[in-house]
């Protein structure tokens, strides 16, 4: 007949609790896992913590194989078992687009020659630098630059005097003296019809004339009337007996009875009987 071996069992809480001969086993009926005990250890060791394999003890050898082009991992957004990826799974777990190519290197990345789109003067640091510094453009460097016969076109039109606008020192032009010396037409001062208010320089130019500095001793009127009265006007030398002449006498013809511009006279048959006295004085006899 056969015989049937029954092993001493309880419950897990049970177990926890019990201290076994050594070499003795228990079989927790509630979890199904057996226990061998030492004869010290309360609980006992259970035999699959064991025979469990160590931490970094499996070789990738050891795993079973898996399909080509498939890599381990979880996308599911939660913990899980481990999962074989597809390509297009990995590619959307690690957000790069199919057909993506790697990064290029620092050396192409920094260099000019591949840069594109554009960039503004004030973000380059020797802007003003190399501007100034740089050898003068030069028409073929520039697209659509303007031709030689349209930038001499624009260069006479430039100089043409007759283009100039604002006013100009006589002092700045080099030749004014020995051009209007020379000139009969139109440096000629008959033939112009300035007022001093429209030459720019007047004021200055009158103040620095010799003549005019020269003269130190002004001599004030207080008869303005009778300075406009003055229509000939008579130089004196003497300026004390001119200040002293503060009643002008106009020096022109008389009228009536007695005239003349100089010494006055009667003309003949000029006074009537009206004009002449009721008395005749003939002087002393003496």
């Amino acid at each position: 007949m056969s015989l049937s071996v029954q092993l001493r069992r309880g419950t897990a809480a049970q177990n926890s609790t019990f201290t076994g001969s050594v070499g003795e086993l228990i079989y927790t009926t509630d979890t199904k896992k057996l226990f061998v005990h030492d004869g010290t250890t309360v609980g006992g060791v259970e035999i699959g913590a064991v025979s469990s394999l160590a931490d970094d003890s499996v070789t990738f050898a050891k795993i079973e194989e898996i399909p080509a082009n498939t890599i381990l991992g979880n996308n599911t957004g939660s913990s899980s078992d481990i999962i074989e990826l597809s390509v297009a799974q990995t590619q959307s777990l690690l957000n790069v687009a199919n057909g993506a190519t790697a990064n290029d290197s620092d050396a192409n990345l920094k260099n000019r020659s591949n840069h594109t789109g554009t960039q503004t003067a004030s973000t380059i640091s020797d802007f003003n630098t190399a501007a100034s510094s740089a050898a003068p453009v030069q028409t073929s460097d520039i697209a659509n630059f303007e031709t030689t016969t349209e930038l001499n076109t624009r260069d006479t039109n430039n100089r043409n005097r007759t283009n100039h606008t604002g006013t100009q020192l006589l002092a700045t032009i080099s030749d004014a003296g020995t051009a209007a010396a020379s000139n009969t037409g139109d440096f000629a001062a008959a033939s112009h019809n300035h007022t001093a208010a429209n030459i720019t320089d007047f004021d200055t130019e009158v103040a620095n004339n010799s003549a005019v500095t020269a003269n130190t001793a002004k001599i004030s009127y207080t008869d303005s009337a009778a300075v406009a009265l003055n229509t000939a006007k008579i130089s004196y030398t003497d300026s004390a007996a001119v200040a002293l002449n503060t009643a002008k006498v106009t020096n022109a013809t008389h009228t009536g009875d007695v005239t003349g511009s100089t010494a006055l006279t009667i003309a003949n048959n000029t006074v009537n009987s009206n004009k002449l006295s009721t008395t005749l004085d003939f002087g002393s006899i003496t």
